[in-house]
């Protein structure tokens, strides 16, 4: 059971991004967009509000990415392995929102942090049933090859995410940005494809 519970967030994540990005069909306008545009200084607002949401998808992959290579070793989940990655998956998805409407940004960001959340709580309650307590982590049956690979290739996609975010916060051109976040949507599925990541069941 718990493996398939620790698979869920992963088709939760994509049924936000998808209704998220759907909101398009209504709004043309993202969320940034409609609160700057009459501002004579749009355009360099728009720079920086983009690459704000580029820094947020860094910060979120830095917190995502520290330590959290004890999810692919001996050691096992930790309090604070869980915790940076609830904050970096929350961060991550700020920043992505930042692209759709109104709607979609509400709907994208209350929609990670509530998956997030719930998420870390799941992690949680498998370490204390499998350790008798959470200080000392769970140990994984983790696959086999060194944790940096396994990694990686969690982190591909949002990866990036964030060079898709920080070149369209430079250009600036609404259908090279649909371009690369489509490219980053398809190497996010391959890379998930690949990767056993939290869909293992703890060592007995």
């Amino acid at each position: 059971m718990n493996a398939v519970e620790l698979r869920r967030p992963y088709l939760i994540h994509g049924l936000v991004l998808l209704v998220g990005w759907g909101t398009y069909l209504l709004d043309r306008d993202d969320v940034l967009w409609r609160f700057i545009r009459h501002s004579p200084h749009s355009r360099l607002l728009e720079h920086v509000g983009f690459g704000c949401a580029a820094a947020a998808i860094g910060l979120g992959i830095l917190l995502g990415c520290w330590r959290t290579d004890r999810d692919y070793g001996a050691e096992g989940w930790t309090p604070g392995s869980i915790r940076r990655r609830r904050a970096g998956e929350i961060l991550h998805g700020i920043g992505l929102a930042s692209l759709v409407p109104v709607a979609g940004f509400v709907l994208l960001v209350c929609g990670e942090a509530i998956r997030s959340v719930l998420y870390a709580r799941l992690k949680m309650r498998i370490a204390r049933e499998h350790s008798g307590g959470v200080p000392g982590g769970v140990p994984i049956a983790a696959p086999p090859g060194p944790a940096w690979k396994w990694l990686v290739l969690s982190q591909a996609g949002m990866w990036c995410a964030f060079a898709s975010m920080v070149i369209f916060s430079v250009v600036l051109i609404d259908h090279a940005a649909d371009r690369m976040f489509g490219i980053t949507i398809l190497v996010s599925i391959v890379t998930r494809a690949m990767l056993p990541l939290d869909n293992f069941i703890p060592a007995r």
